[in-house]
């Protein structure tokens, strides 16, 4: 299985009238759902890397995107 981020919602941010208090609550958000995701799937044996856009370029995985 593979995520590319956590399911957070980006929607508060499309209208592009937010705040900083509301870009600092989604920033939470991110750290809190990407910390339990970590968790479940380490209580359940399975091991988890992270995934930067840029370090697909240089290998197979872009070419099967």
């Amino acid at each position: 299985m593979s995520i590319g981020s956590p399911p957070v919602s980006f929607e508060s941010l499309a209208d592009g009238n937010h705040g900083r208090s509301e870009l600092a609550r989604l920033i939470l958000r991110l750290v809190n759902s990407n910390g339990a995701l970590q968790v479940r799937a380490r209580s359940r044996g399975i091991r988890s890397k992270y995934i930067f856009g840029t370090t697909l370029t240089a290998n197979e995985v872009s070419a099967a995107i």
